[in-house]
């Protein structure tokens, strides 16, 4: 297979592969007047409006500012959590005003806690090791952080951590899994479009066009 590779007068760009987000970003672009292939398959890259500048790639949220910062796609989507987590150096330039989500801190229904200082000494599971890092180091509260892939609102039940750190839009997840928030004011995010240091843009033009073209 050959490497992908961008051609003279191309930009890649970087769209969620899945979820919530995907479809955001898909709605978006839409009402920009940008579409993709309705039946793509198991494809993971295709062309904006079959259009040959406009290369798409479809990655996992999380590694799409981290793709952006080494310079090998030049635009993408992704939520500003993800930015924040990866430590990624990118700058998120457009708000797509979709994707609102908010961190919440949750624990058992019946757990005596109801405090983010009542989790002294216990075990927090997230996707997010980082903010959780950051958010407990501010409380000055010392707590054991478990990193967790995919689901985590069944792993205070398994014995496995006290309390989860996650993203949350409604909440109706977390209470169907006998779960109560103490916590969700400690960091909102929603989908942005972000780009990397200048000196990376191999297109800078044709960016500058795109960018412009989705900002009106």
């Amino acid at each position: 297979m050959q490497h992908f590779t961008r051609k003279k007068n191309q930009i890649i760009i970087g769209i969620p592969s899945k979820g919530r987000l995907k479809k955001h970003v898909l709605d978006f672009l839409g009402e920009k007047n940008y579409v993709i292939p309705a039946h793509m398959g198991r494809r993971l890259q295709t062309r904006l409006n079959n259009d040959s500048r406009f290369r798409v790639v479809f990655l996992h949220p999380k590694d799409i500012p981290l793709m952006i910062e080494q310079g090998a796609i030049d635009t993408g989507f992704s939520g500003l959590d993800l930015i924040y987590e990866t430590r990624a150096t990118v700058r998120p330039i457009i708000k797509i005003g979709r994707g609102h989500v908010r961190m919440a801190l949750a624990v058992p229904a019946d757990a005596a806690v109801n405090h983010p200082f009542h989790l002294m000494g216990k075990t927090v599971g997230t996707a997010f090791p980082n903010l959780t890092r950051e958010y407990f180091d501010r409380l000055k509260v010392d707590v054991s952080i478990q990193e967790i892939r995919g689901a985590s609102e069944g792993m205070p039940y398994l014995g496995v951590v006290d309390a989860i750190m996650d993203v949350v839009e409604t909440g109706k997840s977390l209470t169907a899994n006998h779960l109560k928030i103490i916590d969700d004011h400690i960091f909102h995010s929603e989908c942005v479009l972000m780009v990397g240091k200048p000196e990376l843009q191999k297109n800078y033009e044709l960016l500058n066009q795109f960018l412009r073209s989705i900002y009106v």
